[in-house]
Order: C-alpha cells, then sequence, then structure tokens
C-alpha cells in the first residue's frame, strides 16, 4: 500500500476516530508530517479563554498559571503522566511538539466534548415557527463557536514551532 504525499487535517480527524471515546487520536510522527504539509499561518490561540481549570473523564485535565506575561500549564491525559510547560515554549522550542500536540489536541477534544454537551442542552422558547428559527439560527452560531475553537488548537497543535503568527 502506497502512502499519499499529503494528508490534510479534515482527512486525519475523518479516518482518525477512536471507537471508544468517539474522539479523534493523536497522529504518529509519519502522519504529522504528511498533515504539516502546505499548512498556513495562523493566530496563536488565545489562552486567556481557556478556563483556569478543566477536566473531563476519558479526555483528561489541565490547569493554567498566569506568570508575568507568560501563562504555565500542567496537564495530565489519559494515559500519561503530568507535564508543565511555558506556553511560550511549546509555542516556539522544536524539542516540546510532541507535548505541543498533546495539549493542544487535548483542549481541542475538551471543546468537541463540552460543545456537545452545551449543544445538547439547549432548548427552543417553544416549538412555534418563529422560535425555532431563532433557536437555530443560535445553535448554528454556537456551533460555530466551538468549531471554531477546536480547529484552532487543533492547528496549533499539529503546526512546526515557531510557525504561528503572535497574536497581538
Amino acid at each position: 500500500m502506497m502512502m499519499p504525499d499529503k494528508l490534510t487535517l479534515s482527512q486525519y480527524l475523518e479516518i482518525s476516530v477512536d471507537e471508544c471515546t468517539s474522539l479523534p487520536k493523536l497522529p504518529t510522527l509519519v502522519q504529522l508530517k504528511l498533515i504539516r504539509k502546505g499548512l498556513r499561518k495562523k493566530k496563536i490561540p488565545d489562552v486567556l479563554r481557556l478556563p483556569n481549570e478543566f477536566a473531563y473523564d476519558g479526555v483528561g485535565k489541565f490547569q493554567i498559571e498566569n506568570i508575568g506575561s507568560d501563562f504555565t500549564l500542567c496537564w495530565t491525559t489519559v494515559g500519561s503522566q503530568s507535564k508543565t510547560f511555558l506556553f511560550s515554549q511549546l509555542c516556539s522550542n522544536t524539542d516540546l511538539e510532541l507535548d505541543r500536540l498533546e495539549f493542544g489536541w487535548m483542549i481541542a477534544d475538551f471543546a468537541r466534548k463540552d460543545g456537545i454537551n452545551y449543544l445538547g442542552n439547549m432548548r427552543p422558547k417553544s416549538y412555534s415557527d418563529f422560535h425555532q428559527n431563532q433557536f437555530n439560527k443560535e445553535i448554528s452560531l454556537e456551533k460555530k463557536h466551538f468549531q471554531k475553537i477546536k480547529l484552532s488548537w487543533r492547528h496549533w497543535a499539529v503546526v512546526p514551532a515557531g510557525h504561528m503568527v503572535l497574536n497581538i
């Protein structure tokens, strides 16, 4: 079987779903190399929008601590030990690319799970056509919100160190 020369992130996400958790698996180094081909520069995800602590069973947990102009990230994923790094190190240090992949992937998984829970709890005010249309618009906006968070963190996770544009 011949390996493709390029694999988009969306193609990888379609084929890599874990049957138990219904979340995409972390890519291998070979897959990561294929995914990185042709990626565009985007802004670094906004760490300030993340909660200080968060956890999901089956995914992991993390804590963020603000230290001056940087952030300390401490996280544990299922089946791994606790890790602690500065956010700036994860963004720029090539030796930490697997750690960046693990953390960014975990945050994207949190956004997916949190989005599913949040959207599942939304209900229209009534089932009249007007309220149903308003509800459909609102749920569409919320889906886009969670999708944007998920995609920005997955992108940050897979790009090479220093590839992202600093968010000013």
